[in-house]
Formats: structure tokens, C-alpha cells, sequence
């Protein structure tokens, strides 16, 4: 097992005395390691830790990781908060089904009673058919009903658009009482209440479907990347994109650089170097 590397050690010791934004040369001058050694290793922390890149006011790169180191895999407040919710759901989710499970069989029994309960009626009635006439009414209204509502719903459910926002979307719901053909194959009736109900099944993403996305936006725009690029692509905040175009640069080797105007960019010759994009992923 590769010992670590001793400037990577030297360099947190520092940035944990420092607790703020520090350039390479607040580094070298504070450790006694050289400029070069510097950047390896700050480049090796951005690709563990969260950090951001930024520009001061005189036009020198900083590298900001807080005020404490923080570890990649270690979730903020907000991502447990979310992780909370998630697992929140799947506890409602799971009570719902079942209770929805036991409410279509009680409805099934209440269908068979009637339905039992309306022949005796029509069997044991007078020449007159009057309770016959009613029980016959009772079953056919509580059809109806059932049949009606099911019909005329529309499904409304969560969905995220390109930029990575969320909106309601709206999809019409098909009668209960369609052709075969036109419903949804592979689903049984009682997963189509579930979707109904609880939303349809949200497809996963790839964990690294957004740094494919940039890649292939870095390819297509000649080895350039901003911040509001990642923004754009993104739908991220601010802070957010700033913590992912570091990383991104960290991991693609890429270079930070500053223009005449004092805006922060980057460059990935690494990126460019191939013969096709066919296997790139789109950007959307």
C-alpha cells in the first residue's frame, strides 16, 4: 500500500491553521514547499475535499476550502435532510400500498356481497319486482361511481426540465375502460393504481451523468469552462457550481486560469484530445 503523500499532509495541517481562501504562494511561503509540490497537492485535496475556486480583487487564484476541511463523502445539513425525506417516503409509500392493497380487496368483497345480496333479492321477490328493482339501482349506482371517477382523473406528478428545475406535469389519464391495446403494457392493474396515486417510478440517474454533461459541453466549446457554464447545465446554485467546477477541474486535469478582465475560467487540453465524439453524452 503507497504511503501518502507527506506535501498533501503538510498542506492540510496549513490550510487547517489558515481557515480561509489562500493562494499557492500563502501555501509555499507557509510550509517551505515548492510552488510546484503546492499545486499538487492542492489539486489532490480539491479532488477529496470540498473547495471552490475564486479570484481576489489584486487578480491572484485562490483556493478556498472553508473553515474546515470537509471530506467529499461527508453530507452537508441539507443532503441529510433530503436523505431523511427520501427514506420518509419510502416508509409512506410502503404504508400506502399496503393499506391501498387492502382497500381493493375490501372492495372486491363489498362488489361480491352485493352482488350475492342482489340475487337473493331477485330470486326471493315478488311478482311486483320492487326490491329486486332496488338492489339492482344500488349495485349499478356504486359501478358508476367507481367507473366515473377512474375515467375522467388526470395524472399530475413532479417532473425536472433541462435546466435541472422542478414543475408539475400533466399527463391524461386513460378510462379504466380502454381497449388492451391502449393501455400500458407490462403493468398489472394494481401497479397502475400505485403510479396513480403515488406518482410513476422515478428513474435513477447515473451517479456521474452531470460531469458526462460537462465533459462533452467542455469538448464542444473548445476546452472552456466556467462556473455559469456549470450553472446553466446544471440548474446548481452559485455555491453549489463553484464546489463542482473545482472538483471538475481537480479530476480532468484541467488548468484555472484568469482573463484580462479578471473572470475565472478553465482549460482542458486533456479533454480534447480524441478522434470522435460519438460517445459523448448530450448536452441538453
Amino acid at each position: 500500500m503507497a504511503s501518502p503523500d507527506p506535501h498533501v499532509e503538510e498542506v492540510k495541517a496549513f490550510l487547517a491553521r489558515a481557515r480561509s481562501a489562500v493562494s499557492e504562494g500563502d501555501v509555499a511561503a507557509g510550509t517551505g514547499i515548492d510552488v510546484g509540490s503546492v499545486e499538487a497537492a492542492l489539486y489532490a485535496l480539491m479532488r477529496t475535499h470540498r473547495s471552490s475556486l475564486a479570484v481576489r480583487d489584486d487578480g491572484t487564484l485562490v483556493y478556498d476550502f472553508g473553515r474546515e476541511l470537509v471530506p467529499l463523502g461527508r453530507p452537508s445539513l441539507a443532503e441529510r435532510v433530503a436523505t431523511l425525506g427520501r427514506w420518509l417516503w419510502k416508509g409512506f409509500s410502503f404504508v400506502y400500498k399496503t393499506s391501498l392493497a387492502v382497500v381493493l380487496v375490501g372492495y372486491a368483497v363489498a362488489f361480491l356481497v352485493l352482488i350475492v345480496a342482489a340475487a337473493i333479492a331477485a330470486s326471493s321477490a315478488s311478482e311486483d319486482d320492487g326490491p329486486a328493482t332496488g338492489a339492482f339501482e344500488l349495485v349499478g349506482a356504486v359501478f358508476r361511481a367507481i367507473f366515473e371517477f377512474m375515467t375522467h382523473t388526470a395524472l399530475i406528478y413532479g417532473e425536472t426540465d433541462r435546466y435541472g428545475y422542478p414543475h408539475a406535469a400533466y399527463e391524461p389519464k386513460r378510462p379504466v375502460l380502454a381497449k388492451p391495446a391502449e393501455r400500458e403494457e407490462g403493468k398489472s392493474f394494481v401497479a397502475s393504481v400505485y403510479d396513480f396515486v403515488l406518482g410513476p417510478t422515478r428513474v435513477e440517474p447515473h451517479p456521474l451523468a452531470q460531469q458526462q454533461e460537462v465533459a462533452a459541453f467542455v469538448r464542444q466549446n473548445g476546452g472552456v469552462l466556467t462556473v455559469r457554464d456549470v450553472q446553466a447545465l446544471s440548474g446548481m446554485g452559485r455555491k453549489e457550481a463553484e464546489q463542482f467546477f473545482a472538483r471538475f477541474v481537480a479530476e480532468q486535469d484541467g488548468v484555472a486560469e484568469i482573463s484580462e478582465d479578471g473572470a475565472l475560467y478553465a482549460t482542458f487540453e486533456e479533454l480534447l484530445r480524441s478522434k470522435t465524439k460519438a460517445h459523448d453524452a448530450p448536452v441538453i
